[in-house]
């Protein structure tokens, strides 16, 4: 039925984790490690390592918002992106953190690694 044609099309999707579904998002052949405080992953492009992509399982003892469920943070050599497209050099990302931690459930409908949709 096409009821249950739609549910074998969506299983897949939902038997992944988060983390699954981000790692498809970065290109093949980058490095993966384990970030500084530990908690997730940091994938960083060989070739250029001002280029990378970490998940973050988050930490809900955290004082800021954007850290405490699970995100994504974005960082190329233009500076950390966000959801919005733009890119936030330096600390400007500290201030914009509600741009540039982005949910694991937005990230795998990104364009490319590194720009939201039509960016």
């Amino acid at each position: 039925s096409p009821k249950y044609m739609k549910y074998l099309e969506w299983l897949p999707k939902m038997l992944k984790s988060p983390e699954m579904r981000v790692r498809e998002k970065v290109p093949p052949g980058w490095t993966a490690t384990k970030p500084g405080k530990g908690r997730g992953v940091k994938w960083t492009n060989p070739d250029n390592p001002r280029e990378h992509v970490r998940y973050s399982h988050g930490d809900r003892a955290n004082p800021n918002p954007g850290q405490q469920a699970p995100y994504v943070a974005v960082q190329t050599p233009r500076g950390r992106m966000g959801q919005s497209g733009k890119a936030y050099p330096g600390d400007a990302a500290k201030e914009h953190w509600s741009d540039t931690h982005i949910s694991p459930k937005d990230y795998p409908d990104w364009e490319r690694w590194d720009a939201p949709g039509g960016r």
